[in-house]
């Protein structure tokens, strides 16, 4: 299993909601509305204040977590439906999960506490 983020400006959040619908199985998300300043663009990435980057932008935050072999179909679907080709365009994260169980149904596995970290 595997856990996507995603960070992309707000104002494309209805074309990533289209695009996620197409696909079969639709593996739910979970959104949230943030806002946020991107990474530095002076000397050693230092922060440099500019005209378009004082103020924090209003971005939506995705959630997913799907099976291994969705996540390029995804990732690919989410970054064409949320590109403007403009700097502060966000970021695609994807990360492995560990443990994942439904709040609403009996642990298969053992609850967390008794899972091992992995290193």
């Amino acid at each position: 299993m595997k856990q996507i983020f995603a960070v992309f400006p707000s104002r494309r959040m209805e074309q990533v909601q289209r695009a996620l619908h197409s696909l079969v199985p639709f593996p739910g998300f979970t959104l949230l509305r943030g806002s946020g300043q991107s990474h530095g663009q002076g000397a050693a990435g230092g922060y440099v204040p500019s005209e378009a980057d004082l103020d924090e932008h209003l971005n939506s935050l995705l959630f997913i977590v799907c099976r291994d072999d969705q996540v390029q179909q995804i990732v690919a679907l989410v970054r064409a439906a949320s590109y403007t080709g403009l700097p502060g365009d966000g970021v695609i994260v994807v990360s492995n999960v560990e443990y994942m169980t439904h709040i609403g149904e009996r642990p298969h596995d053992g609850p967390p506490e008794q899972l091992s970290p992995t290193n």
